[in-house]
């Protein structure tokens, strides 16, 4: 009968340690006896260990990437959502504005007794004096409302204001009868007799009587 050996687990760990190391130092050997082969040695490693590694960053990079576009198409649409809720309520103000404006106007006319003219503009005053230069006002009505220069500009009660010295889109600059320089003529009330205002400037006014 033929004798059987059997080889313990310590035994079988102890020749795979052996033979680990004997390995490791006949690659150590070679490495130095022949330089190139060190390289593609070290080469080899250093792409089976790291490339794992890259692959993973890699990976990552691209997830937080698409997060990051995601987050920049969300914010996209937020400012144009934030866009055309205001552009609305500008133009729903507008609306509310214009049919105020149209009962006002309508008020207006039936105070002064006489009917609308198709000449005539309603328009509030948006910016005076001290808030601009003086003998100046800043109308809320333009161009698209028909404004003109040289327009006549009047209180509801008739009272000349000045004219229109600019017309813009949707505002006008109005040059008031004091205006330095300036003259209108006018009647003066109680007497019922034309004369010549001369502006002064800051909002005073000189009469010239006829001789």
């Amino acid at each position: 009968m033929s004798p059987r050996f059997h080889h313990s687990k310590k035994t079988r760990h102890t020749q795979a340690v052996f033979w680990g190391g004997a390995l490791a130092a006949l690659l150590l050997l070679l490495s130095l006896f022949f330089p190139t082969m060190r390289t593609g040695l070290q080469r080899r490693i250093f792409i089976t260990v790291v490339h794992p590694a890259t692959k993973g960053e890699e990976f990552v990079r691209k997830r937080i990437d698409a997060a990051a576009a995601a987050l920049k198409g969300r914010q996209s649409v937020a400012r144009e959502n934030d866009a055309l809720e205001m552009r609305v309520a500008e133009l729903e103000l507008r609306e509310h504005t214009h049919a105020v404006l149209e009962l006002e106007n309508e008020r207006l006319l039936a105070l002064l007794g006489r009917p609308e003219s198709r000449d005539a503009v309603l328009a509030s005053v948006l910016v005076y004096p001290p808030d601009i230069a003086p003998d100046i006002l800043i109308v809320d009505a333009g161009q698209e409302h028909n404004v003109r220069l040289e327009m006549r500009v009047i209180t509801p009660g008739g009272v000349l204001l000045g004219r229109v010295s600019e017309v813009g889109l949707r505002h006008s600059r109005v040059t008031l009868v004091s205006a330095t320089g300036n003259l209108e003529s006018v009647i003066v009330a109680e007497a019922g007799l034309p004369v010549v205002a001369e502006g002064m400037g800051g909002a005073n006014l000189q009469i010239v009587l006829p001789k």
